[in-house]
């Protein structure tokens, strides 16, 4: 292949991937882009970089954090420039996956058979993967950037890896090393970087485990720095806010046993990407015969990828690339939310890799005739794609959207009554947070935004019983304080709006609005210089402002 054939290469992965989400950037703010996002006052500065990189909300996830501060200053609460580095990042991430693909199948025992088809096949596998709408989730979605982010840097990290095999440089080793280190600062998914390049170096290259480790320990010591990082700030820095722990109510042999049918969900909508979910709501399995489907998918793969393994076969690297990345969110360590899409960001690709040499084996890719299967892929998983951003375009038409294929999934009716509650269809948020209740009643948020909703229309007693039911549930929620505290003012019954208020303070402090209301409680009450001091600290965090997340008085 010629320097121009693979300039032409990245410039139509460029250009193709550029075009499947020009629409992204009609995204709004959605989920936890607002919560974690918008509402994180620590975002709001950018330096010292500790800053938006070590606070409760990014001690986990650092480099995100500080994307997200970079963002702040960019374009305050605008969202374009938070969906432009989004795009970026997959860009890059594109681009490396061709890179890694190309090299990788000229190295060692795959270069007999792959080396003159290499930059083909890894540029359709690129292509693919990248307009997949599978990738709207990590891309489109704000939030989820960390999935990206640590995409992208495993593939720079691998490529410069697989660089260094073929003619070892340190400049390569280096790359390689803090591209692993990024990675990890990014999202702790990038555990298995060692072990991937380890595999590779195995099975293509050195042929046995011990002289892989002789001839490039130093080098491996530097990948497993992933690991004492994942685990200072996953568990030692973040045990500075909270109490690390994996007890959510889910045994981790009912999780472990759940995500059969998840990831053969995922391997499902990664071949037919067909009615993407934003929030699945996945219900934990009671028994295994729930799980048989997956079990019967995912059982034979194990076995298949352990069969490969065993015989040190090349091909069980695709295996590994799929499952590892899974291992955190798919095996015995429960999380609260079962499955997510962003999940299969890295995954996707042996997937895709897989069926690209399956089709390879048949057809000679170098041949122009060839490319039309593919290319018809790529145009058919692009218009997919740029019609999933366009559920991104609002709250309302994300939610409608989930709520169409999970009825029955409380947090998303909640959302979809959320949003019509900013809109101001009061009808609609009533009906919607009552289904979302009648699924789960001891949600503080919905139940907390019902009781503003009833507020709004002048329904005091329902608002009040609302805001108490809450409280009892969770009395330190600073958003059931602030706007319970708004109800009593209402009433009349000023002393215990201040008290409330006070408690909704004390519990978020950086927010602005809470300190007009507290002002103007005082001032109710006479005391001038309290409302002063509260006038002052709204100025002083001014600068903090989130938007229309917090509800004021005035």
């Amino acid at each position: 292949m010629t320097a121009s054939a693979g300039r032409w290469f990245i410039l139509i992965l460029l250009s193709a991937v550029t075009l499947v989400y020009f629409n992204s950037f009609g995204g709004v703010f959605l989920f936890d882009d607002e919560r974690f996002v918008m509402q994180n006052p620590f975002y709001k500065t950018l330096w010292p970089l500790t800053t938006p990189m070590l606070n409760p909300l990014s001690i986990m996830l650092p480099l995100r954090g500080l994307t997200f501060a970079v963002n702040f200053r960019i374009s305050g609460n605008e969202p374009w420039s938070y969906h432009l580095f989004n795009l970026l990042v997959h860009l890059g991430a594109t681009l490396a996956l061709y890179a890694l693909v190309a090299r990788l199948l000229r190295l060692g025992v795959f270069a007999r058979k792959f080396e003159a088809s290499a930059p083909w096949i890894a540029f359709f596998t690129a292509l693919l993967w990248g307009v997949h709408p599978l990738q709207t989730q990590s891309v489109t979605y704000i939030y989820q950037r960390s999935e990206s982010m640590m995409g992208f840097f495993t593939l720079a990290s691998l490529y410069a890896f697989v660089r260094h095999l073929e003619r070892p440089a340190l400049k390569m080793a280096l790359v390689s090393v803090c591209c692993a280190v990024l990675a990890a600062l990014s999202k702790q998914v990038s555990y298995f970087i060692p072990l991937m390049a380890l595999l590779i170096d195995w099975f293509c290259v050195s042929g046995a485990l011990k002289k892989a480790l002789k001839e490039r320990l130093a080098l491996y010591a530097g990948l497993f720095l992933v690991w004492p990082v994942i685990i200072y700030f996953n568990f030692i820095a973040a045990d500075k806010w909270f109490q690390i722990g994996f007890d959510i109510g889910i045994s981790p042999v009912r999780y472990a046993m759940t995500q059969l049918n998840v990831i053969a969900h995922y391997l499902l909508i990664s071949v037919v990407p067909y009615r993407l979910v934003f929030d699945y709501g996945w219900p934990v399995a009671k028994s295994f015969t729930e799980v048989i489907p997956g079990a019967l998918v995912v059982f034979p793969l194990l076995a298949l990828g352990g069969w490969l393994l065993c015989r040190k076969s090349p091909l069980a690297l695709l295996f590994a690339f799929f499952f590892l990345p899974l291992v955190p969110t798919s095996t015995f360590l429960p999380f609260s939310d079962i499955a997510f899409e962003n999940r299969m960001y890295l995954s996707l690709a042996p997937v895709v890799l897989g069926a690209v040499l399956l089709f390879a084996r048949r057809w000679d890719l170098r041949a122009p005739a060839a490319w039309l299967v593919p290319g018809l892929c790529a145009a058919s998983l692009g218009v997919l794609a740029v019609s999933r951003n366009s559920d991104f375009s609002s709250q309302i038409a994300m939610w409608s959207d989930n709520a169409e294929k999970t009825p029955h999934n409380s947090r998303v009716l909640l959302n979809l009554g959320y949003a019509h509650y900013f809109t101001g269809e009061y009808t609609k948020t009533i009906e919607y947070l009552r289904r979302s209740l009648a699924i789960k009643r001891d949600s503080v948020d919905g139940l907390n935004i019902l009781g503003s909703t009833y507020e709004r229309l002048g329904r005091m007693s329902e608002a009040v019983a609302l805001f108490e039911e809450a409280m009892k549930l969770e009395p330190d929620n600073h958003e059931t304080n602030n706007n319970y505290a708004h109800v009593l003012f209402g009433l009349g019954r000023v002393k215990e709006a201040i008290e409330r208020q006070k408690v909704a303070i004390r519990f978020n402090p950086y927010m602005p609005g809470y300190r007009i209301n507290m002002a103007v409680y005082l001032r109710a009450v006479g005391d001038e210089e309290g409302a002063r001091r509260e006038m002052a600290e709204h100025e002083r965090l001014r600068k903090y402002d989130i938007g229309p997340g917090a509800r004021t008085s005035y």
